[in-house]
């Protein structure tokens, strides 16, 4: 008997140490800090009465307001090439309208001091192009633009302390550095290897929201809900002579790695996964 148990003991640690090879998500320290539309309202009662509402209910911010809360209502245009599913295994059917709450939005604290925290969204906020016109530099970016203006405005309307301006470690199409001073931004390659806090490519990877995917996040269903969201760099940490012949874009793939596209079609579908840093 104690000969079996022990064999059971032995094969549970192997599998405890198989399933730890790579990394895992570490604990971190999370903040909420500013609203976003995230989760689809199922409510079907609910659902009624917001269609019932006219542009009276509309607020400043395009949001519907009803009994003290916001809702954005939104036509899908899921993901083109499979089927996605909303959080409640519904599927994001395109040209329907959904309606999704909004929500505070909770933020990684990855970098900390006496004054300011470095914060990365806990989860993919939204869907935008990266690209109107096959453009690879982030810094003329139709996603850096969203982020500065349409997301920057909305998440943080009701906010008194403001994102403030941080660097962002890019590259131009010749592989020089760059210094963007963005409100909001999204991390570089080099960021996301050395100042995140990330320690395995499973600490690397995350979900989309419900209104994310309505938006066109892809997502990843057999271990799902993963999807991939883009970072900033043209280049990562290799030499710019081992990458020339490489131009194109980087982000982080359903399993946390870091990856890059020379696929023209993808810079029109970006997921969103912010970075901001703010004051104490």
């Amino acid at each position: 008997m104690k000969k079996s148990l022990a064999i059971f003991l032995s094969f549970f640690l192997f599998l405890m140490l198989f399933s730890c090879q790579g990394g895992n998500k570490i604990a971190y320290n999370t903040i909420n800090y500013g609203e976003y539309p995230q989760t689809i309202v199922s409510d079907t009662k609910l659902i009624e009465k917001l269609n019932e509402l006219d542009s009276s209910s509309i607020n400043s911010n395009g949001y519907y307001s009803y009994e003290g809360k916001e809702y954005a209502k939104v036509v899908a245009n899921p993901y083109p090439t499979k089927e996605v599913y909303y959080s409640t295994n519904r599927l994001v059917r395109k040209g329907r309208t959904d309606y999704f709450l909004v929500e505070p939005i909770e933020w990684r604290i990855t970098k900390s001091n006496d004054a300011t925290n470095l914060l990365l969204s806990t989860m993919i906020l939204d869907n935008t192009a990266y690209s109107l016109n096959n453009e690879l530099s982030y810094k003329d970016s139709n996603l850096r633009l969203f982020l500065n203006n349409d997301f920057y405005n909305l998440a943080f309307s009701k906010e008194n302390n403001k994102p403030i301006e941080t660097k962002i470690d890019s590259f131009d199409n010749d592989g020089n550095t760059i210094y963007t001073n963005d409100k909001v931004s999204i991390p570089s390659t080099t960021e996301l290897l050395k100042d995140y806090g990330f320690l395995s490519n499973d600490d690397r990877y995350t979900f989309a929201t419900d209104y994310a995917r309505a938006k066109g996040a892809d997502v990843y269903i057999n271990d799902g809900p993963n999807s991939y969201f883009y970072n900033a760099s043209l280049y990562p940490t290799r030499s710019y002579a081992e990458m020339e012949e490489k131009k194109g874009l980087y982000y982080v793939d359903f399993f946390g790695k870091l990856e890059f596209t020379d696929a023209t079609n993808l810079y029109s579908c970006c997921s969103v996964r912010p970075s901001i840093l703010i004051s104490k």
